[in-house]
């Protein structure tokens, strides 16, 4: 900027200096207004990126749930890439999904970015920086808790692109002191686009990572000790280094108790439904129903028994086995009708498995609480 100032300075001055042409004596000491410097012209920076403030870009992202930013590298690769084809900057775009991807498409807008900005300022940064920070947060994502979250990934890899913009800014800045940002609306209208955006990006962020903010928040279940589920009318022990999770985490919103391995792999939902009138065939065919509704049954073994001698519950163990593509998951399922509920614990598991025994012997350790009579006081 101090260059390009430095030049214009020099230009006029020499301009002054130079001696007027034979035959037009008297015209400056005249004062006519043509002799006068015309004012300079900003002219618009077609060879660059349009002006738009890396906070912008940041929260137009943030409220467009990442659809923007894809956007906006299709349309800056048009710009800084004049001679590429159209399908290639669409290719660009749609492979930024995938963060390796992402790397190799940020190094090139960055390679392109700073031979346009270096022609404004010198800029001594490293184009291989922005890719650098896209794959260092990539790979903080996946080793974390964070990898299932997808407010993460828009939040976390949408930062390194933001150098890019701040490239383009400079580029902008070195020519004018107050770039104009380019739009077709104005700006209350972007402004309550924006904020109706991030209102309705904010909900489905909650919705689709409901069940990943239960899972990370969650504690580790202490081994060989019982838990109860939230009404308190049951104990089940869970396996080693299992963690328990809010009820619809890994089940559905009504269960009483759910618990997970870490990995996800296999998990144990209890739910309790009060029930009048109805028989163990009756629960455990609804519940038969519900499960192979979605899959193709390739095997199903049941047995019936009492959960307790003294008090002669029945009780129904069922383990199913579906065939789903090329990997196989089951369910075994404990059902029991006590008093006026039904309890169902559930657990699932991907075949073949380790935690057959260890599901078996969380079953086995299912046990009623039993409601304490009047005269028992």
């Amino acid at each position: 900027m101090a260059l390009d100032r430095g030049y214009s300075a020099g230009t006029v001055e020499s301009e002054a200096r130079r001696p007027e042409p034979p035959g037009e004596p008297g015209a400056a000491a005249g004062g006519s207004a043509s002799a006068e410097p015309a004012a300079p012209v900003a002219t618009a920076a077609t060879d660059l990126p349009p002006f738009l403030p890396s906070w912008r870009l940041y929260l137009y992202s943030l409220a467009s749930l990442g659809l923007y930013l894809l956007i906006w590298i299709y349309r800056t690769a048009r710009v800084l890439d004049p001679a590429g084809r159209r399908g290639k900057h669409v290719g660009w775009a749609l492979a930024c999904v995938s963060p390796p991807f992402a790397c190799l498409v940020l190094f090139e807008l960055g390679r392109l970015a700073s031979a346009r900005c270096r022609r404004r300022f010198r800029q001594r940064d490293s184009d291989l920086m922005p890719a650098l920070w896209l794959a260092l947060l990539a790979v903080v994502i996946w080793a974390t808790p964070l990898r299932g979250l997808y407010t993460a990934h828009v939040a976390l890899l949408a930062l390194p692109f933001l150098t890019i913009q701040a490239r383009v800014n400079g580029a902008h800045r070195a020519r004018s002191e107050r770039p104009a940002t380019q739009g077709r609306w104005p700006g209350w209208a972007i402004a309550l686009a924006t904020l109706a955006g991030l209102a309705v990006s904010t909900a489905v962020y909650r919705r689709v990572d409901r069940a990943d903010y239960s899972f990370a928040a969650s504690l580790s279940s202490q081994d060989g000790r019982s838990v109860s589920g939230a009404s308190g009318r049951f104990t089940i022990v869970p396996p080693r280094s299992w963690v328990r999770v809010a009820p619809g985490t890994v089940g559905g919103k009504q269960s009483d108790l759910e618990l997970t391995r870490a990995d996800r792999t296999a998990s144990i939902v209890v739910y309790l439904v009060p029930v009048r009138g109805q028989s163990l065939d009756s629960v455990v065919g609804q519940r038969r129903e519900i499960v192979s509704a979605n899959a193709a049954l390739t095997d199903l073994a049941e047995s019936r028994f009492f959960l307790t001698e003294t008090e002669l519950e029945p009780a129904s163990v069922a383990r199913y086995q579906f065939g789903r593509f090329a990997q196989d998951y089951q369910f075994t399922i404990l059902t029991v009708v006590a008093e006026d509920a039904s309890y169902e614990v559930v657990t699932w598991t991907h075949l073949p498995t380790k935690d057959a025994d260890v599901l078996v012997k969380a079953i086995g350790s299912f046990h009623i609480v039993r409601k304490r009579s009047p005269e028992g006081k």
